[in-house]
């Protein structure tokens, strides 16, 4: 069952639901279609699913896999802020069933210290418009595989129940508007921010490795986490990185 259109709302102004596609980002960002902002394309499965860095996404059967489409008549958009939205979203979503998650930065969302979901936030511009596309996956009622069990979770365990992939959409839409119209708006923005940043996986003084670009892996120190950068310290004072992915880490207490 297709969630309800939503006529009133930002987000989910029209619903595309498709059994098996390659990605729901790379069809928003095809010129085949012509679709108000607003437009989610949501997929059962997607066979070419994508998360940061370019990397597969494993996105089988029974999980949510959904996209969303803004357009704006500014170039001036920050995709953080979509990520930030997103996590925050899911976040909230699972506070209503008693689940405690956090976000690991920039764009997963972990609950016992597991993998549960991920945003990707992808933009383009037309002129003096832009267009921004936000990628959700959440491993839902979807088997994990064996080898990926100790790092990734499903909602199924953590509620101990198969959920209906309608209704947690539907209710994460309905999250993501109350956000949107709240928050994103001029000069609000903040506020969001540090809602994301009380539910951080890492906290100041941290001990993370991080491979920053294409080097090696490296130790440091959380400083502080930014919407799209980590503060860090490798031992010799703090230090802006952007490029930088986190590969292991020890939360401070």
């Amino acid at each position: 069952m297709i969630p309800a259109f939503r006529s009133d709302s930002v987000i989910g102004t029209r619903i595309l639901a498709y059994d098996k596609i390659s990605s729901t980002n790379e069809l928003l960002k095809s010129s085949k279609l012509s679709l108000p902002s607003g437009s989610v394309v949501w997929a059962l499965e997607q066979t070419s699913g994508r998360g940061r860095f370019g990397r597969y996404w494993h996105s089988p059967k029974g999980g949510l896999w959904f996209s969303v489409l803004f357009k704006h008549r500014t170039r001036s958009v920050q995709l953080h802020y979509y990520v930030i939205l997103f996590s925050v979203t899911i976040v909230k979503f699972l506070q209503k069933l008693k689940i405690e998650a956090k976000v690991k930065w920039p764009n997963d969302i972990y609950a016992k210290n597991r993998k549960l979901a991920g945003v990707l936030a992808e933009g383009k511009t037309h002129g003096e418009s832009a267009e921004i596309i936000v990628g959700v996956g959440m491993n839902v009622n979807n088997e994990i595989p064996p080898e990926l069990r100790e790092k990734a979770v499903n909602l199924k365990e953590l509620v101990g129940h198969e959920m209906s992939l309608a209704t947690v959409l539907d209710e994460v839409i309905s999250q993501a508007n109350s956000l949107y119209l709240r928050y994103m708006v001029k000069d609000k923005q903040r506020y969001l921010v540090r809602i994301w940043k009380r539910h951080q996986l890492f906290t100041p003084g941290s001990k993370l490795r991080v491979r920053v670009g294409l080097e090696e892996e490296k130790e440091a120190v959380l400083i502080d986490v930014e919407p799209n950068m980590l503060v860090l310290d490798f031992g010799r004072g703090p230090e802006k990185c952007t490029s930088v992915e986190v590969v292991h880490w020890e939360v401070a207490a």
